[in-house]
């Protein structure tokens, strides 16, 4: 039996849970770049209005989210917290704030 924080573990069952990466698929129009924000691929759409150019799965989805959307500046600095458009649910409508 291993032990991986609070969650034990007794069979690889487990272990494939903890490692898998439940990517979400991206909506139409969105193509995987070679950019990476916070361990997650970044997908564009230059034909998506400038909140949404680029799109990142929502790594924490605590207020519901699947999606973190900003411009293409946005996404080639790293996508900081304080320049995003919002987070946004599977069909890229905004939650939160």
């Amino acid at each position: 039996m291993k032990t991986f924080g609070m969650l034990f573990c007794v069979s690889l069952i487990c272990l494939s849970l903890l490692t898998s990466t439940h990517a979400a698929s991206p909506p139409a129009g969105y193509t995987r770049t070679n950019l990476i924000c916070m361990g997650k691929a970044v997908f564009c759409n230059p034909k998506a209005n400038s909140a949404l150019t680029c799109i990142t799965e929502d790594r924490t989805g605590h207020i519901g989210g699947v999606w973190k959307g900003g411009s293409k500046k946005w996404a080639e600095s790293g996508c900081p917290a304080n320049t995003r458009s919002g987070t946004y649910n599977a069909a890229l409508q905004r939650v939160g704030k």
